[in-house]
């Protein structure tokens, strides 16, 4: 494995969790043991972001800081992949960077429309999904919900083709999207 090789099977965090993990390894081409400081570093981000939106700064003031600090992510992320590319799956340096740069850009675009200009109205569909998203994310990961999508569709296949998997998949987010706002219009909320 060379130094600086970074292929789906051959790169150091992949090495590293060979190492360690031994006989327990998993086998896939996801990383665990080095790319925890990444995704540590990726969750310390959204809390850097939570603490400031609670800091009681004016929200203009927020919504700046949230751009400026996204938008100086997204440079360093891209300036720092020409030496550590931007890899998703071993969850490099430079995707850190990245990504929480492109979350706090979109955590501003949605600050600014939403609570400093107070267009809310449109985001309700967004609101549901969000008041229960851990919920939404266990679901989604435990039950196969475009094969129950393909239960209650049975039959369509043969009018609608080649779009048959994107309409079950749709099926799928609209079942989980209907338990969502079931939940959200009966006030149960899961929180951790």
């Amino acid at each position: 494995m060379g130094r600086s090789t970074l292929l789906p099977d051959q790169n150091f965090a992949l090495y590293v969790d060979q190492f360690i993990m031994g006989r327990f390894d998993d086998g896939s081409q996801y990383t665990w043991i080095l790319s925890g400081f990444g995704f540590t570093a990726t969750v310390l981000s959204g809390l850097f972001a939570g603490e400031m939106i609670r800091s009681g700064l004016k929200r203009e003031k927020i919504a700046r800081n949230l751009l400026l600090i996204g938008l100086a992510g997204v440079a360093l992320g891209l300036i720092w992949g020409i030496w550590h590319p931007i890899v998703k799956k071993i969850w490099s340096s430079s995707f850190v960077l990245f990504s929480s740069g492109l979350c706090f850009v979109l955590l501003a675009l949605f600050y600014w429309i939403i609570d400093v200009k107070g267009y809310k109205k449109w985001a309700f569909f967004l609101r549901v999904i969000g008041m229960n998203a851990i919920f939404a994310y266990m679901v989604s990961n435990t039950i196969n919900l475009p094969a129950i999508s393909q239960n209650l569709l049975f039959g369509l296949e043969q009018y609608v083709g080649s779009y048959y998997m994107m309409i079950t998949s749709i099926g799928g987010f609209a079942i989980i999207y209907l338990l969502l706002w079931y939940m959200y219009k009966n006030s149960t909320f899961i929180k951790v």
